[in-house]
């Protein structure tokens, strides 16, 4: 019987460290969320195309964080590549709205990438660390 509760708790501590990378995966996640939207609203096209860039990006945001996210292990912590996130996010925006005949917002889309890119390359280069 006390083999049994052994196991019974282990199985149970497990659980409650899977509920908890998961849980930093969401604050990540909607951290990440919120940053990216704060940018996307500093285009000059966003405010004729509100609705259709917030519904866009809620689209891309879940599949870019995706590729950018890596849960770690129990010796490695989880990782969260910026770069990666942002230039899919962008990119896959752009790549919609030009399919969906909005031509003015996928280069808008690819400017904003561009910048923001070359800006961060540029801290790295001048010794500046990123957040």
């Amino acid at each position: 019987m006390g083999k049994g509760i052994g196991i019974l708790v282990t199985i149970v501590l497990i659980a409650i460290g899977v509920c908890m990378k998961i849980g930093r995966r969401s604050d990540a996640g909607a951290e990440v969320r919120a940053q990216m939207q704060a940018l996307i609203e500093t285009m000059p096209e966003y405010s004729a195309n509100v609705e259709y860039l917030d519904e866009l990006f809620e689209r891309k945001h879940v599949k870019a964080f995706e590729e950018a996210y890596s849960m770690g292990g129990r010796r490695t912590r989880s990782k969260f590549d910026w770069e990666t996130y942002g230039k899919t996010v962008l990119e896959t925006m752009a790549s919609q709205s030009g399919k969906d005949r909005k031509p003015e917002l996928a280069k808008a889309l690819r400017t904003l990438k561009d910048r923001l890119f070359e800006a961060e390359k540029e801290k790295g280069a001048s010794g500046e660390s990123g957040g």
